[in-house]
This record gives C-alpha cells, sequence and structure tokens, in this order.
C-alpha cells in the first residue's frame, strides 16, 4: 500500500524520531512510504491509499492553508488518519472541548460508563473579538468586557490565570496571569525563555488577552485556571499517548510557571506488561492507572461519536488533580508521540544506564513502534478497501 507521512518542511529531509521509526517499520512491512511536505503546493495526493498527519505542526500558523491541505487529502475519497472529522473539531479547542464536555455529561446522565471511569475536564472558557477563522466554535463575544470584567463573573479574579489561543501547538503564545493576591509564581522557577510569558500587572494581562482575543486566525483565546496540582512531583501533567485506542506510554512534564524541578520528559510506563517488567513507584501506580483509563476512555467517545478508528492516535495531556484525573489538552490531529522519551528520557524507575534498563528502554520502543505500524496499516488497508 502507498502511505504518505505528512510533515512540515524542516521534518521531510530531517526526519523527527517518531516519523523515522514509524516509517522504517512500515516500510518492513513492505509498504510504499513517502513524506511529503504539507504546505507543497504541487505534491500530489491522489495516488495514495492513506495519509497520515505527523509532524505539521507549524499548521496553526497557517490555519487556512492547513485547512485546506486537509480538504486536498480527501477529494474524491478519504485517504486522512486521524479521519478528516476528528482532525476538524481537533483544530481548535473551541470545537473539541465542549463536545467532550457534552458526552461526558451525556455518559454520566445516561448510565454509559459502565467501567466507571473517572476524570474531569479542566474548566475553559473562549473569547473571540471578531469573527473566527472556522465557524460553529463556542466562542463568546467580548462585547465591550474586559478581562477583568470577564474574571469577576467566573470569579477567578484572585486566582492565577493561563491565557493561550484556541489554535494552537507546542505552548506557543501560553501566558500565566498572577493579578494582585493570587499565589505568587516564583521567578527562578519559571522555565528558562518562558519569564517574558508571565504576566504580573494588570495592564500587561488586558493588552495580552486582547492581543489574543482579536487573533481571529486563531480562534480567540481560551481562559483557564492555573492549578496548582501541575507544580508536583506526583500529579505533574502527563503526556499519555494512545495508539489504537490504547495508551502505550506517558511523559511526566516539567511545569512551564514553577513548581518541582523534575527533569522534564520524564518516561512513564502505562502498560501493565511494562510495569512489571521493571520496578517502578508502587506510590504512583493508581495514579498512571486512572490516568491511562481515563485517557483512553476520552478517545473512545470521540470513536463512538466519529465511528470505530476514526482515532488512530491521540495524546492526552492529564493532571491529577483533587483526587482525580484532569485534562487540560487532547491533541488529536498532530500530536507529539514522543517515542525518542522511551529511549532516553528520565525513567520513573529510575536505574540510570544499567543493562537491565537499556535492554527494557528498547523492548518497550521495539514493541510500542510496532503496534504504530500496524494501527497506521490497517486504517490504511480498511481506507483502501472503502475506496474500491
Amino acid at each position: 500500500m502507498k502511505i504518505a507521512l505528512a510533515a512540515e518542511a524542516k521534518y521531510v529531509n530531517r526526519l523527527w524520531f517518531d516519523d523515522r521509526k514509524l516509517l522504517a517499520e512500515l516500510k518492513n512491512r513492505g509498504h510504499h512510504v513517502q513524506v511529503i511536505d504539507w504546505q507543497d503546493k504541487e505534491q500530489r495526493v491522489d495516488h495514495f491509499d492513506s495519509i497520515f498527519i505527523c509532524t505539521t505542526w507549524n499548521g496553526c500558523h497557517h490555519p487556512r492553508d492547513y485547512i485546506r491541505f486537509l480538504n486536498k487529502c480527501n477529494a474524491g475519497k478519504p485517504r486522512l488518519i486521524n479521519d478528516r472529522e476528528v482532525l476538524g473539531i481537533g483544530f481548535s479547542k473551541s470545537f473539541y472541548w465542549p463536545l467532550l464536555e457534552q458526552l461526558l455529561e451525556r455518559n454520566e446522565h445516561d448510565g454509559t460508563n459502565p467501567s466507571g471511569v473517572d476524570g474531569t475536564l479542566t474548566k475553559s472558557h473562549f473569547f473571540v473579538d471578531g469573527e473566527p477563522i472556522t465557524a460553529g466554535g463556542c466562542e463568546e463575544s467580548l462585547d465591550g468586557r474586559s478581562l477583568c470584567d470577564i474574571l469577576e463573573e467566573l470569579e477567578w479574579d484572585t486566582r492565577r490565570i493561563v491565557l493561550k489561543p484556541a489554535i494552537s501547538a507546542s505552548g506557543f503564545n501560553t501566558f500565566v496571569y498572577v493579578p494582585e493576591g493570587a499565589k505568587p509564581i516564583d521567578a527562578t522557577q519559571v522555565r528558562p525563555g518562558k519569564e517574558a510569558f508571565v504576566l504580573r500587572c494588570k495592564n500587561d494581562a488586558r493588552r495580552t488577552f486582547v492581543k489574543l482575543a482579536r487573533n481571529t486566525i486563531n480562534n480567540g483565546v481560551v481562559l483557564q485556571p492555573y492549578v496548582d496540582a501541575v507544580e508536583s512531583e506526583d500529579c505533574a501533567e502527563h503526556s499519555m499517548v494512545v495508539i489504537g485506542g490504547k495508551c502505550v506510554h506517558a511523559v511526566k512534564k516539567m511545569p512551564l510557571f514553577g513548581g518541582c524541578r523534575t527533569k522534564d520528559r520524564t518516561f512513564i510506563p502505562t502498560r501493565d506488561e511494562d510495569r512489571k517488567r521493571i520496578p517502578v513507584n508502587d506510590n504512583n501506580n493508581e495514579k498512571v492507572k486512572e490516568m491511562r483509563e481515563f485517557a483512553e476512555y476520552l478517545v473512545q467517545q470521540l470513536a463512538n461519536e466519529f465511528g470505530k478508528n476514526s482515532v488512530s492516535r491521540a495524546r492526552a495531556d492529564i493532571f491529577y488533580h483533587e483526587g482525580r484525573p484532569t485534562l487540560c489538552e487532547l491533541e488529536c490531529v498532530d500530536p507529539n508521540t514522543n517515542l525518542e522519551v522511551v529511549l532516553t528520557g528520565n525513567l520513573e524507575a529510575g536505574g540510570g544506564d544499567s543493562r537491565e534498563v537499556v535492554a527494557f528502554r528498547k523492548q518497550a520502543l521495539r514493541e510500542i513502534v510496532e503496534e504504530y505500524a500496524r494501527v497506521i496499516e490497517e486504517r490504511t488497508a480498511t481506507l483502501a478497501q472503502a475506496s474500491g
């Protein structure tokens, strides 16, 4: 079968680690695989059986072109992985967030969560000053309201607040506002390069909010409360990587703006077989299990909504807050699956570079990549068969 891996230009010839591993495994399985530049207008796509959206991370800076590219890929027949509908709602937080709220609320009311998976979403509010690039989201108009007015309405005026674009990637233009009376952020604990993104002055916060809200090309601005749990060692944000509906591994991330100084990009084994192979933090077992189950549950809800196997790959960014997993972002367009962390990142279990640990890492990576390729292979076969 003919499979395209879509990437931004700089990752076409200098492949991202994850793409390199996936490409090699798919080729080993006998497929013709080509990495294509999503911005290359001369690139033909109609001869591919599938087009897997991999590392198109600059798409958030060119949303109109990106949407045109997705439509081009599906012209005549479905080719996209994930499915076009999933990519469409996943492109803007103002689209997928209210859908997730609706799905979780519906399941709670009609009892369609027999496994009892527990979890919640970070409280999020969306605002835009103008017409967003993609209509139909949950953005509210400012209607002359200032940031201070909105924070008073939400009763968030003495809380630390996160501001970020509705369409973004890799923490792009993510700010935290620390109003008077809120818990301070220690400047020495802010990650290098992020000092300018901590807003301590009301006027700076107001100007930033207005600028983000008026940026209709990125569908305006998201406001979320800054949750202290993200700063703790055990409850810090975990990126749960879900492939084929199963969470294959996770990465614990160092917070941008303060708190625990754990090494960034810590490999957290999530598969039961991996957690049995090598000693891990027993105190963390239950939290990891609950976050894994919640990530898989969220992806399953999208699959129920858009069709079986519509979500081949996703990443749920989850922290543990008030005794339950809490989602801060679900990336189902082009998530970084962080495969290199499995091999080289800090390991939850410790163990340094012992022979046992190195062997464990290599085996875990090999099995994850094999599963990754299998999922893309099976989805490609389904797409090829459906198109005749």
